[in-house]
């Protein structure tokens, strides 16, 4: 198997959180995780550095996993409350929900340090 193209999951979401996700908060950390660690930094001279924050749209989401929009939401806020994510603007200043109903058109998803 060719390693190079794959994408490595934590230990963690398997071994502790794997049995109290939903599918729908599965299928969105799994997008998380790829858009982060899944990709590499292109920006650093380090290839093997790892993506820590990325741009998702929603409609990503959508496309994806193939949930609903209120699906994928729902589920954006429950990973956000198990403390799984966090959400940033474009500078890396995490937002609550109040403030990211204002109109942010770019929210950015980390993983939090569970992995």
């Amino acid at each position: 198997m060719n390693y190079k193209r794959t994408t490595q999951i934590p230990n963690v979401l398997i071994d502790d959180w794997l049995k109290s996700l939903s599918e729908s908060e599965l299928k969105i950390l799994l997008v998380i995780i790829r858009r982060t660690i899944g990709m590499v930094d292109k920006t650093s001279e380090n290839r093997s550095n790892r993506v820590h924050r990325a741009w998702i749209s929603h409609g990503l989401f959508i496309l994806y996993t193939g949930l609903s929009y209120r699906s994928v939401s729902r589920a954006i806020q429950a990973l956000e409350g198990k403390a799984l994510i966090s959400i940033t603007d474009a500078g890396g200043s995490v937002l609550p929900i109040s403030v990211r109903k204002l109109g942010q058109n770019k929210l950015h998803y980390r993983l939090n340090d569970w992995q």
